[in-house]
């Protein structure tokens, strides 16, 4: 039987508006008599021994959790008519369906911070020794704030992490529960779950978030099993309008909704890697929460007559030490010791007879058939105002260079930029134009993922280059000789 508006429950709180209805229960807005609190009460409307051992669970299962992004239990009883109740702390906002039905997709940044909201809320429940198991975008409230806030709710079938708890047998053996559209695969195939489930359904829900479409189209269990049989991976996730994502964010999204538990990060891991991604966001001068780090590739265009090159510093150096040639910076790994002044003022190098294997090639821009006029060019230090191109070069291990695996992660890494493959153990990457400040950080960034990869043998060295600066085909086919940044870049590296 419903609870009627203005009914007293367990003779404190009054019901005041129904929130929402689903097949097992009811949510109204009460409020306390004596606090004046808003509160939410949930009441149970199938009865039956099984739903009523179920809904105790939920009760439980919220009270031993004490976290501000976990909807809190604050009460649990029956109403005068037998049916049991829970009250819970009121959310005054939305739920994250409510938010994506209305905009579709949200800013990355934006959709980054509400799932680590949701992640800390989570690993109070893992560290409570629980799973919940049916995480999705109806279950996350989103208190208005401010500031705004993310919040789990609904346990309903939350368990213990221990699978050989009593309270297990209230899931039939053989029994799939949760919503399909964001079940973990091995819950699909009736294997115990672990706490993985719940970072595949968050990486599900911040891919949906960010991209606009989830990456398995329908909501039913038939996408994911085709997936299983034929060992099918996730697309490479893109903002709506076609721009890239920041690498770190599309690795970590790839990995939480693996078919193999064992690839997915921790929920801890995974909460590291996210607030790092917006602290990289929040770190670029010009960025907002509506903008990408990362902007999508722009047109190439034929650079300039030679001129001066820009000058640069090397990273976390003073200006004027001379540690490395001009426009050049290296990152982390050792390198071959900078050359003299009197070697850096010689004739450059040869050019580098290494074949060209693109990974994902350099489009073909149409040369200007008028002359373009030569601007002199002063080297002045360089501001965050100013754009440059980051070119970035690595020694990797040749085998796994080779492995079509590892190309597949070389070419997301360097999204939204181009990746090339020099010899059998040498790649470059080409990125878009960027102020300088965003320019250093995605060096940074880049070097790390790198070497978070392939370890500390791998040798990354980069430089900044004139926004202009392009690869072209005759140097991509090895007829011409490639550009004097490349080449002392593969210098550096090897020690040429």
């Amino acid at each position: 039987m419903a609870i009627k508006l203005g009914e007293t429950i367990l003779d404190r709180y009054v019901v005041e508006k129904e929130l929402g209805r689903g097949g097992m229960g009811a949510v109204y807005r009460a409020q306390h008599k004596t606090l004046g609190m808003p509160v939410a009460v949930k009441v149970l409307l199938l009865d039956d021994d099984e739903t009523r051992a179920r809904f105790h669970r939920e009760a439980s299962a919220m009270a031993k959790v004490r976290h501000a992004n976990v909807v809190s239990v604050l009460d649990f009883g029956e109403t005068d008519d037998d049916e049991p109740v829970i009250v819970m702390e009121f959310v005054d906002g939305e739920s994250l369906q409510d938010r994506l039905d209305r905009e579709q997709a949200l800013a990355w940044p934006d959709a980054v911070r509400l799932a680590c909201d949701v992640l800390r809320g989570l690993a109070a429940v893992h560290r409570a020794g629980l799973i919940h198991r049916d995480l999705k975008p109806d279950n996350i409230a989103l208190d208005r704030g401010p500031p705004e806030v993310a919040k789990v709710l609904d346990f309903g079938i939350a368990r213990s992490s221990n699978a050989h708890t009593v309270a297990q047998k209230l899931t039939a053996t053989g029994m799939v529960i949760g919503t399909p559209k964001y079940m973990a695969p091995e819950v699909l195939m009736g294997q115990e779950p672990d706490a993985s489930v719940d970072v595949y359904a968050v990486g599900l829900i911040l891919y949906e978030a960010v991209a606009g479409a989830p990456p398995l189209s329908g909501g039913s269990t038939q996408p994911m099993l085709r997936r299983l049989r034929e060992d099918i991976p996730p697309p490479v996730p893109h903002l709506p309008d076609g721009g890239a994502l920041p690498p770190e964010l599309v690795q970590v999204l790839l990995h939480s909704v693996a078919l193999d538990p064992s690839v997915r990060p921790s929920t801890e891991a995974m909460l590291t890697t996210l607030e790092r991604c917006l602290t990289l966001a929040h770190s670029v001068d010009d960025a907002t929460a509506a903008v990408p780090v990362f902007p999508p590739t722009p047109q190439l265009h034929a650079p300039p007559a030679p001129s001066a090159a820009p000058a640069t510093q090397m990273l976390g150096t003073p200006a004027g030490t001379p540690s490395s040639p001009p426009g050049t910076f290296v990152l982390g790994s050792p390198v071959q010791a900078p050359r003299s002044p009197a070697q850096h003022s010689a004739q450059p190098p040869p050019p580098v007879p290494l074949p060209l294997a693109a990974l994902t090639p350099l489009p073909t821009t149409p040369q200007p058939t008028t002359p373009q006029p030569t601007t002199p060019q002063t080297s002045t230090p360089q501001t965050a105002a100013q754009e440059v191109r980051l070119v970035l070069a690595a020694v990797l291990p040749s085998a796994r260079l080779q492995h079509p695996d590892e190309r597949q992660w070389l070419a997301d890494v360097a999204a939204p930029g181009r990746a090339f493959s020099l010899g059998d153990s040498m790649w470059l990457t080409v990125q878009p134009p960027g102020p300088a400040s965003t320019v250093a950080l995605q060096a940074t960034h880049l070097e790390q993922l790198l070497q978070n990869r392939f370890g500390p043998t791998a040798l990354v060295a980069s430089t900044t280059t004139a926004p202009t600066f392009k690869l072209t085909p005759a140097q991509l086919a090895g007829v011409k000789p490639m550009p004097i940044e490349v080449r002392e870049l593969v210098a550096r590296l090897t020690g040429g």
